[in-house]
């Protein structure tokens, strides 16, 4: 999970930018089974980015950060990549 802040004034850029991101089915993270983007509700401008995979195809670590650079450099100038905060979890159940 990654929870970083849209830069001031790119609502509607951020917007468009993910729809087209959507449409031409780009920044896959392959072996992911979920890819959710989000703004809290409270504060719009604060994003979270998560990323659940399948236990049985688990990217390596070095294609998991090549694509995370990827996906940071097309999002660069809408989100401030300096100050996010990672947080990675492992599933104990899920249904």
């Amino acid at each position: 999970m990654v929870s970083l802040k849209l830069r001031a004034g790119k609502t509607q850029e951020i917007q468009e930018k993910f729809q087209t991101t959507l449409q031409q089915q780009q920044h896959l993270f392959p072996g992911t089974m979920q890819r959710c983007i989000s703004a809290d509700e409270e504060n719009p401008e604060h994003i979270t980015i998560l990323l659940i995979w399948k236990d049985t195809e688990l990217t390596d670590e070095s294609a998991l950060h090549r694509d995370l650079e990827a996906f940071k450099a097309a999002f660069a100038e809408l989100l401030d990549w300096k100050n996010a905060r990672y947080v990675t979890k492992q599933a104990i159940i899920h249904t």
